[in-house]
């Protein structure tokens, strides 16, 4: 039997709430959160890709943000010491694009602002260089997307009632 998973799903997941014990638990031997914003750039940062952004319009944003989402939705929706890393490297892209639907908005602000960054710097073994570093990325994330909700600049919700795919 099947199951779908779809985005709506994975953001609204109680589980994903950052006071989920895994996200505590000592991660070693995963990716760090300077490689998946060194990836997105790249991957998300090509002229091609850049074109095609340019030319569509707020719903292929959102609709695109699903692909960005499903390319790996095990690591935006299983509660791990990655979800906090897999979040804030694609939110930072998301700010970058000047695109953040409504939707991710919400969740990306609700996770960050209730994420014990202290237990997650001990848990993943930050110094206080990266540490800080991971502060600051989340500051200046939840601020831009403050600043585009209070602007009215978020970009339409994430569509779930076609997408999804099919988890064995």
């Amino acid at each position: 039997m099947s199951v779908k998973i779809g985005v709506l799903t994975l953001l609204e997941n109680p589980r994903l709430k950052a006071a989920a014990d895994e996200i505590y638990e000592e991660c070693l031997g995963s990716f760090a959160y300077e490689e998946l914003t060194r990836y997105y750039s790249e991957l998300y940062g090509i002229e091609h890709f850049l074109e095609a952004w340019r030319i569509f319009n707020s719903e292929d944003r959102s609709d695109h943000v699903w692909w960005m989402l499903n390319e790996n939705l095990k690591g935006f929706s299983q509660p791990s010491g990655r979800l906090p890393i897999f979040w804030l490297a694609l939110a930072k892209r998301l700010v970058l694009l000047n695109h953040v639907p409504r939707n991710v908005a919400n969740f990306v602000l609700e996770f960050f602002c209730s994420l014990d960054v202290n237990r997650f710097a001990i848990a993943r073994r930050l110094n206080s260089h990266q540490k800080i570093g991971f502060l600051d990325d989340i500051d200046e994330v939840v601020r831009a997307i403050e600043a585009m909700k209070d602007e009215g600049r978020l970009g339409p919700d994430i569509r779930d009632v076609d997408w999804g795919i099919s988890d064995q």
